[in-house]
């Protein structure tokens, strides 16, 4: 088993592994319409292309 010795904490690689692996806290929260419109007229980001996501085919 190999340790990890930094300034900050002592973890062997399998517990440093697992951490990385597992999912983290999910905070869910809802904005209102005027949130959502305000976000949503925000204009694109210089210098970041914008991105399309495949719908997804229903299953027959």
């Amino acid at each position: 088993m190999d340790v990890c010795f930094t300034s900050t904490n002592t973890r062997s690689s399998e517990e440093r592994d697992d951490a990385a692996m597992r999912p983290g806290k999910v905070i869910t929260y809802q904005l209102s319409d005027e949130e959502l419109a305000k976000y949503r007229n925000l204009p694109p980001v210089e210098g970041k292309r914008s991105i399309s996501l495949p719908y997804r085919k229903k299953k027959k």
